[in-house]
């Protein structure tokens, strides 16, 4: 079995979809592979094409309703639309990262065959605060933490506006940046220029990521929309507490009553303040976070998810 996968190219523009064309017209004329396996909605519109070359199958994956996201306008959101009606109905497979995803693809497409494969983390590397503390001036437990790029449906600004609001020597730290959009993380740095507090790293990766995980006070994600957060996974996997707005996919690995963590009313900055609150002082946090190290641990290990895609591949190909 030959495997070639095709994604999308990191622009907001017609990059994705212009290297998407081009790259299944060569992939399925000259490479001629078994499986064209496509991440992303948008792509998942040339997914049809494979399938017009006799024994070569075609797979999307859907890691979110890209539409849904604030930065695309009216005709990126309707082709968007139209790519989530192709990734119900042109490949061979759609697999969905997501419970929740899993349930809506079924509804609306029936007949196609989905399949749930979430994401995975590997085994953290728990790091004692060397690094941060040179760089940064973060001693362990002292901070409270996001991690991830900077676009409005992550509300990092309902975390500034809810965090400025608390009487706390704790700081906040906002690791990432924008990919695309410079205006906004420059409003979310001139708000969080107000406060002394609160610590902009910019895009961080390996050990210091790893420190940054592993001596958070508190892990917070308020966003509108994902498809199941991989940042999410990986400070849990670390034994952080975790707090995250109540859309459906963080419902799914924190649990509706907040067996591995804390949840808030999605894009509600009081409630977000009382969560946050209470999420510090909850004296349960420590064996939340311990059990919810080893559910990540045990439910969303990368392995079992290459056994997985493994296990479709050979599926569709029989």
């Amino acid at each position: 079995m030959r495997l070639v996968t095709k994604g999308s190219v990191a622009t907001k523009h017609l990059d994705a979809l212009t290297h998407s064309a081009t790259s299944t017209l060569r992939t399925t004329l000259v490479e001629k592979p078994d499986i064209v396996h496509y991440h992303a909605i948008g792509p998942s519109v040339f997914s049809l094409l494979p399938r017009l070359r006799p024994g070569t199958k075609s797979v999307v994956s859907v890691h979110g309703l890209d539409w849904q996201r604030d930065k695309w306008g009216g005709a990126a959101s309707r082709l968007l639309r139209l790519g989530e009606w192709t990734s119900g109905r042109f490949p061979n497979a759609t697999v969905c990262v997501s419970r929740s995803l899993e349930a809506h693809y079924r509804a609306e497409f029936p007949r196609q065959d989905v399949v749930y494969i979430p994401n995975g983390v590997p085994i953290p590397e728990v790091r004692p605060a060397d690094k941060i503390e040179s760089d940064f001036g973060l001693e362990a437990g002292s901070y409270v933490l996001f991690v991830g790029r900077f676009v409005p449906e992550k509300a990092p600004e309902l975390l500034l506006e809810g965090f400025r609001r608390l009487d706390t020597a704790l700081r906040l730290v906002l690791a990432g940046g924008a990919q695309h959009d410079d205006a906004y993380e420059a409003e979310l740095r001139a708000i969080g220029a107000n406060d002394p507090r609160v610590v902009f790293t910019g895009f961080v990766g390996g050990a210091t990521l790893d420190e940054l995980y592993s001596n958070a006070a508190l892990f917070v994600l308020p966003s509108r929309l994902e498809g199941l957060p991989i940042s999410l996974l990986e400070a849990m996997s670390y034994g952080t507490p975790a707090l995250a707005s109540d859309i459906d996919c963080h419902v799914e690995v924190i649990g509706e009553d907040g067996e591995f963590g804390s949840l808030f009313h999605t894009d509600d900055v009081g409630d977000f303040e009382r969560s946050l609150v209470h999420a510090l002082a909850d004296p349960d946090r420590t064996e939340k976070a311990k059990a919810a190290s080893e559910m990540v641990r045990r439910e969303y290990r990368w392995d079992d998810v290459v056994e997985s895609v493994e296990s479709l591949y050979r599926r569709l190909l029989r």
